[in-house]
């Protein structure tokens, strides 16, 4: 039987951990263009990478932190 009073710090977690992944994930895409490692974005702009590089250090050490204290559970 499933329990109906699902513990919202599981969801919570799971969405904290996807958008640690994404932002890990672009902030490898924007290493990678700006090596000129990925042939696909060869015709963009080199900055375009670092913009990446920027993006993917603010989701990961950023956006996650906001997202945890917004979502801290009240003190008891």
């Amino acid at each position: 039987m499933s329990d109906p009073q699902r513990d919202p710090a599981a969801g919570r977690w799971a969405v904290i951990q996807a958008v640690r992944a994404v932002g890990v994930a672009t902030l490898l895409a924007g290493i990678l263009h700006t090596a000129g490692r990925v042939p696909l974005l060869a015709e963009i702009p080199r900055w375009f990478g670092y913009v990446l590089v920027a993006i993917g250090f603010a989701e990961v050490f950023v956006l996650t932190r906001l997202l945890a204290q917004r979502w801290r559970s009240p003190d008891r």
